[in-house]
């Protein structure tokens, strides 16, 4: 049943969200623990299911599991049951995760969790919880010959994550090999190695997500690396361009502040001429009256050809549209899960 869950709500989010799976390592063989960022509820497992290429088995908190219709899709996806204080949960139920993780690894399965520890709407990486590191090491302590464990990131960077038909981009990361080395450090201090680990992996999924100071830099970012316009996928410039800020902002803040008041200038210049961000991309190819007819050709006969499909579309899907639009607005979730609700 896992395959039919994954492709069903694989089709359904790739209904929703335009996907881009940015170069990475792919997922290995063997035992992996994928790590990942979490700001978008349910939606980012999905995407997680297409990014590893083989069956995953989340975590997922055991009152999930009691829900009518989401306990029996964990059921059939193998998920793992997380026992949570908060959730009133003993030592001993705690306990067992830990077993069935373990059990799972030296099984050579393919598990995930989200070691935020909670879906949020935060414009960075939040602290990250110990659990993912411990169950890794756990798993090789118990074995005799060590497994091998590969700690994987797995990066997903949203435009606009609660519109329809907006981008996603999807990377892994280099993997952590938990070799030898790992194993003698854990064996000799369990806690001190589960939080360097830890440290190391929030470092290998910020290099594969996008980390801002406040969701306000976002246009601005996004502004800037348009007009850069290098051969790197958007996702990955918007990514270096946080970086860069965040670097510069600790020795030469000011030069920062003026460079930022010269692309809101910009902006505003681009706002004036009925332009966005968007159209700084033609520019890459040069104008000419040729190119422009042709253009105009082009549209003119797509407008023709589509637009009598684009109205029948329109009308069979706006009441299901605008029904859905009306229970996210009812609802009033969270950020973080209106695409959930959605979808």
């Amino acid at each position: 049943m896992y395959w039919v869950v994954a492709r069903f709500f694989g089709f359904v989010v790739a209904l929703f969200y335009r996907q881009r799976l940015l170069d990475g390592p792919p997922v290995p063989a063997g035992p992996v623990v994928l790590v990942g960022n979490h700001p978008n509820g349910l939606i980012d497992p999905v995407l997680v299911m297409r990014a590893a290429g083989r069956p995953v088995r989340f975590l997922a908190k055991h009152p999930l599991f009691k829900l009518p219709v989401i306990g029996q899709l964990l059921r059939w996806v193998r998920a793992l049951p997380v026992y949570r204080a908060q959730d009133g949960a003993s030592g001993a139920e705690n306990r067992g995760t830990f077993a069935a993780v373990h059990a799972a690894l030296g099984a050579g399965d393919c598990i995930c969790l989200f070691p935020e520890g909670i879906s949020h709407n935060e414009p960075t990486l939040q602290p990250l919880k110990t659990g993912a590191a411990r169950m890794a090491l756990g798993a090789e302590a118990e074995s005799s010959v060590g497994l091998g464990v590969s700690v994987v990131p797995v990066g997903l960077i949203y435009r606009d994550k609660a519109t329809f038909r907006s981008e996603v981009a999807i990377q892994t990361g280099e993997p952590i090999v938990l070799a030898a080395d790992w194993r003698a450090r854990h064996a000799a201090a369990p806690r001190e190695t589960a939080q360097a680990l830890t440290a190391l992996i929030g470092e290998r999924i910020r290099s594969v997500t996008l980390n801002l100071d406040a969701w306000a830099d976002l246009p601005l970012l996004d502004l800037a690396g348009r007009i850069w316009r290098d051969a790197d996928d958007p996702a990955v410039r918007l990514r270096a361009f946080a970086e860069g800020q965040r670097s510069f902002l600790a020795r030469e803040p000011a030069r920062i502040d003026a460079l930022r008041l010269r692309v809101l200038a910009f902006a505003a210049d681009l706002a004036s001429l009925g332009l966005n961000a968007e159209h700084l991309d033609a520019l890459d190819r040069p104008l000419n009256v040729g190119r422009a007819l042709r253009f105009a050709g082009r549209q003119a006969l797509a407008l023709l050809i589509g637009l009598p499909v684009a109205l029948l579309g329109a009308i069979a899907y706006f009441v299901p549209y605008q029904a859905v639009r009306l229970v996210a607005w009812a609802l009033h979730p969270d950020l973080d899960v209106v695409a959930t609700v959605k979808v």
